[in-house]
């Protein structure tokens, strides 16, 4: 039984894959010329990130249960 549980399920890859991606494309936002002009949007932008990754990390622990 505990075979089955050894590899990561597709729901923790495919939720890593989407936090890879919002994370990415978030990057790309924050990098652009005058981004950080207007500081409420900016904070925003960046308190979601903040977000994205941490949900990011707690899905890697997650996939890292499942593995051990």
């Amino acid at each position: 039984h505990r075979d089955l549980h050894s590899f990561p399920t597709r729901r923790s890859s495919d939720l890593i894959e989407a936090l890879d991606a919002a994370l990415k494309a978030l990057d790309e936002r924050l990098g652009t010329p005058g981004f950080f002009d207007d500081y409420e949007v900016s904070s925003k932008a960046l308190a979601e990130r903040e977000k994205l990754a941490r949900e990011q990390e707690s899905a890697w622990a997650e996939v890292g249960t499942l593995e051990a």
